[in-house]
């Protein structure tokens, strides 16, 4: 942004104005070399935050609302500039939202639970049941929704939001349902309460899925 605002400026210096076709010529070719650079970049990425990121930052770089493409000599020195800061937040909102339902495939909808989650869960459950809670538990695919969630809230379009956000939220609600209550239940066979106890980790589980679908800005750490 400012290289192409300063060209413009020095070319308005020497020539009077600041929309000479060789001005344009030389700012388009710039902003090309820009996104040759970064597209590839961008493809191959495969963290969701740092998509996330990238994103958010490229929308405050945006084309201010209601300027037009050379409505002004102000606005036509960075025309090449926002037309590639378009371009390339595309590509990168395009690349986080195929990064999301991978993460939604393989970290929410693909979990396991290992020995130590299942010991917690059963912890947690009945702690529950006894109206004695221990120290806060959250199962591992409500602790990726939420951190899902918070990453991607603004940095794509409302409806590619909503979409990917129910996405997961589905795939947390799967787990719950059927890996999740099994794993629980099979921990505490032969136990009289089991089925109870299962039916209340759904349950609360799910309620807990529910408010994680909902962005939280305090929630940007990793879900590890």
């Amino acid at each position: 942004m400012g290289v192409c605002a300063d060209e413009g400026r020095l070319y308005a210096e020497f020539f009077g104005t600041s929309t000479g076709t060789e001005l344009k010529a030389h700012e388009d070719a710039v902003m090309k070399v820009f996104y040759e650079l970064a597209r590839p970049r961008i493809i191959r990425e495969a963290q969701v935050d740092v998509l996330a990121a990238l994103s958010l930052t490229l929308l405050a770089y945006q084309r201010p609302q209601g300027d037009e493409p050379g409505e002004s000599d102000e606005s036509s020195e960075l025309d090449a500039f926002y037309a590639v800061v378009g371009a390339v937040l595309e590509d990168a909102q395009q690349r986080l939202a195929f990064r999301a339902q991978a993460f939604v495939r393989g970290e929410i909808g693909g979990y396991r639970m290992s020995a130590d989650d299942a010991a917690a869960a059963v912890q947690w459950i009945r702690s529950l049941d006894q109206g004695d809670p221990v120290d806060h538990w959250e199962y591992p695919p409500v602790q990726r929704l939420r951190w899902l969630v918070t990453h991607i809230s603004g940095c794509v379009d409302t409806e590619v939001q909503r979409g990917l956000t129910d996405e997961a939220l589905a795939a947390c609600k799967q787990s719950i349902a059927t890996h999740g209550a099994r794993t629980v239940r099979d921990c505490m066979r032969g136990d009289s309460d089991a089925e109870q106890l299962a039916h209340l980790f759904v349950t609360c589980t799910i309620t807990a899925a529910d408010q994680a679908a909902e962005p939280d800005q305090t929630s940007l750490s990793d879900y590890n």
